[in-house]
């Protein structure tokens, strides 16, 4: 399954156009004019308390800060920081928002050192990849702000770390403690923790860094975990069929991807579930005692379709949503009724146009308990 992921480059300012602000909340959804304060949310002139705030996508001003390298944490974190050194399987970082840190390689999933994609799925473990010339495999062993040193078939290499991608140490496992906010910063970083609002920005007490004051302009977006909650973005599938649409892919990468509401064209949702056409997947709803359910979620195309796709969910064999999506279908926010333990069945086929790319993007898609 796809992991969610951004783009990041160094220091620079990203031609992205405005766009307003989402807020889901318990109630309902609100888009329009979003503005953080110190105790709550406002959408426009209506006022959310921030316990009533599930998703939240701020106004886009269309000047993303972004940075060329980043660390990515087994849990699925991903911060954008200077790189300055590795030893003794310690792993040293500076941030502008919480300076120079030390962390246990053993939190680390990878390294990226340049703005070249660099995602789980086409990147194997204990591999260093490069601009030009063949991958290499070996033990990183160290690290420092000029070069790399690396344990290879060949030998210890040292290396200047112009020209280098990335560096995979293992997959990332996306957690999250019950209760934690995801929440996404201007530069690409991704962070969870716990996040309340305070006097001078929102607050972030953070397992590893510690209590963190976020100034308001940089949040990007925010994922809240309430007990009442659950987001099916973070699901596993409990079963997944997937047949490439090209003999050359691999399956895996038709899976359900994890998409950034924030750097959509015209955004529609905070985080959604991209399903491709020829794509099956099972997903079970965790039970909260006998309190009903409410799944609800937005339903649009996949912002670069072309073709036409359709959806179908199931419960029980039981159809419960089932809808045609064209490249000019509007966003339609939808609603059924769950049940703990159900199993949602979600299928993508193709349309009636048959043209490639085509999917159908579930945005923000959530269950609400009573």
């Amino acid at each position: 399954m796809k992991r969610f992921a951004v783009t990041l480059a160094i220091m620079t300012v990203a031609a992205t156009p405005a766009h307003a602000g989402i807020v889901q909340a318990f109630s309902a959804r609100f888009e329009g004019k979003v503005v953080l304060h110190k105790d709550h949310v406002t959408v426009d002139a209506k006022k959310l308390a921030w316990n009533e705030v599930l998703y939240l996508l701020p106004d886009s001003d269309g000047k993303p800060l972004t940075r060329s390298q980043r660390v990515n944490l087994k849990n699925g974190e991903s911060w954008a920081v200077e790189l300055v050194g590795l030893a003794d399987k310690k792993l040293d970082v500076r941030s502008d928002l919480f300076g120079q840190k030390q962390i246990d390689v053993r939190l680390v999933a990878a390294l990226e050192f340049a703005l070249q994609p660099f995602r789980q799925e086409n990147s194997k473990q204990g591999v260093l990849y490069r601009v030009k010339g063949e991958p290499i495999s070996g033990k990183l062993l160290s690290l420092t702000p000029d070069k790399l040193r690396i344990d290879s078939v060949v030998g210890e290499l040292d290396l200047p770390r112009t020209g280098l991608i990335g560096y995979r140490f293992a997959d990332e496992k996306p957690a999250r403690d019950a209760g934690h906010d995801d929440v996404g910063l201007i530069d690409g970083s991704r962070f969870l923790g716990k996040l309340q609002p305070g006097a001078d920005g929102y607050l972030l007490e953070h397992k590893t860094l510690g209590k963190l004051t976020l100034p308001t302009s940089i949040i990007r977006s925010v994922v809240r975990h309430p007990v009442r909650m659950f987001d099916l973005a973070e699901g596993r599938p409990v079963t997944l069929k997937a047949t490439p649409l090209l003999a050359t892919r691999n399956a895996e990468l038709v899976a359900p991807s994890i998409l950034d509401g924030a750097v959509e064209p015209t955004p529609r949702f905070v985080r959604g579930m991209l399903f491709e056409p020829n794509l099956t997947a099972e997903y079970q709803v965790p039970g909260m005692g006998d309190k009903k359910g409410r799944m609800r979620l937005m339903l649009l195309p996949m912002a670069t379709a072309v073709g036409d796709a359709r959806l179908r969910i199931k419960i029980k064999d039981k159809v419960v949503l089932e809808r045609d999506i064209s490249p000019n279908t509007k966003a339609e926010a939808v609603s059924f009724d769950v049940a703990g333990g159900d199993v949602l069945e979600i299928a993508v086929e193709f349309g009636a146009t048959l043209r490639f790319p085509c999917g159908v993007v579930l945005g923000d898609p959530h269950v609400i308990w009573d």
